[in-house]
């Protein structure tokens, strides 16, 4: 993840992924999956010759786009999944987001395994936090006019 990246053309944080299939047992990686992408404009990008192995595309979640997906795959196009002892080209997840939390993605392979990770989010608090501080807010100023009067 990186904060002010000059490449960056939607202005947030960028979020870099190098998928690398260290198994020792004959086993693919088809997909990665990476949430909390709802509410944010992303751009996709990869920079060839930096693994092994291009993705074979990028997609999103429909809806409001919560899921971004990165695909290995040898149909429709493509070189296929990511075989033991290969590594992902570099995956880039251009964002307007401000902040970042710890996530959870998903690495797809006939089963599901997941792995920790950081997606996007915004430092909005909670509404029982605003509404917290909204009631402190109106406490201090009815104590200010109550010791003007």
């Amino acid at each position: 993840m990186y904060q002010n990246d000059p490449t960056n053309p939607l202005g947030g944080l960028t979020f870099t992924f190098q998928l690398s299939n260290t198994s020792p047992f004959p086993g693919e990686i088809d997909r990665l999956t990476d949430s909390s992408f709802a509410g944010f404009l992303t751009d996709v990008h990869y920079v060839p010759g930096t693994g092994n192995l291009p993705p074979t595309y990028f997609d999103r979640s429909s809806g409001n786009g919560e899921t971004v997906g990165i695909a290995f795959a040898k149909t429709p196009i493509g070189p296929g999944s990511l075989q033991p002892g290969q590594s992902s080209d570099l995956l880039i997840v251009y964002t307007n987001a401000p902040d970042f939390a710890v996530t959870v993605a998903s690495l797809i392979d006939g089963s599901t395994g997941q792995a920790l990770s950081f997606a996007p989010t915004t430092l909005i608090p909670e509404p029982s936090t605003l509404a917290l501080a909204g009631f402190g807010l109106v406490g201090i100023v009815g104590f200010a006019l109550r010791r003007r009067a």
